[in-house]
Order: structure tokens, then sequence, then C-alpha cells
């Protein structure tokens, strides 16, 4: 399992799971501040499982890496 944000320095999170799913299927959770339909949409079409906002409650990101990893 990977949790990944969408700002980041080197290569933006979008591009990561474009990336990482071309290499193995792997459950990814989105941990960002960002909120944007599109962006959210366009994870989950690339093969992102969950997106969580922040700031965010500690309960919710566990409950999603159990139900993903499960």
């Amino acid at each position: 399992m990977v949790i990944c944000d969408v700002n980041m320095p080197r290569m933006n999170g979008i591009d990561f799971v474009a990336s990482a799913m071309k290499i193995r299927s792997v459950p990814i959770v989105m941990l960002t501040t960002e909120g944007q339909p599109e962006l959210v949409t366009k994870a989950k079409q690339l093969g992102a499982k969950g997106w969580i906002i922040k700031p965010f409650k500690p309960e919710l990101l566990v409950a999603a890496v159990k139900k993903l990893a499960g």
C-alpha cells in the first residue's frame, strides 16, 4: 500500500499513480489538501483506491488502510 500526496517536489501524485500502476497494481490512498473533483476522478481512473483530504481524522486513515489491506 502507498499513501501519497498530490503535491510532491519531483513528481505530482497523479503522475505517481499513473507510473506506479504501470509497474505493479498496488492500493494507493491519496492524502492531500487538494479536493478538486477532477483530480479525484483522474486519480481514481488511474487506479487510486482512496482520497482523504487534510486535515483528517486519524481513524479515517486507519479505516481506509484496514479496508484496502484486508
